[in-house]
């Protein structure tokens, strides 16, 4: 059950996010050692964001995960977010923060109960 939230105010297109939502998911549950048919991947768009005193284009993630969260799967995941929102949505890794939560299976809801 990982879980890969984007907040950016960065401009994309469907088009785009047709393309990046696809290799995130992959790419993430992967580097999680997760299977793909748990990973849920969202991106939004946010009116207004700054980071370090700037609007240029720039990004918070949070990543959620039961387990597989740890100094070595966290560093994978780090250089597959960034580059690929470096690739498809001009976001300098510079610019991107990504918390990453280790959450118990009962504080995960799905399917009409929890993990």
């Amino acid at each position: 059950m990982p879980a890969l939230i984007i907040t950016t105010n960065a401009s994309f297109t469907d088009e785009v996010l047709k393309e990046l939502l696809p290799q995130l998911s992959k790419s993430v549950a992967e580097a999680l050692h997760k299977p793909e048919h748990y990973m849920c991947v969202g991106v939004t768009k946010a009116s207004m964001m700054i980071f370090g005193g700037s609007d240029e284009p720039c990004a918070f993630t949070t990543l959620s995960s039961i387990g597989s969260i740890n100094r070595k799967s966290n560093e994978k995941v780090s250089a597959i977010v960034c580059d690929l929102l470096q690739k498809y949505l001009k976001i300098a890794p510079s610019r991107t923060y990504i918390q990453f939560t280790d959450s118990a299976p009962e504080n995960f809801g799905h399917n009409s109960s929890t993990f």
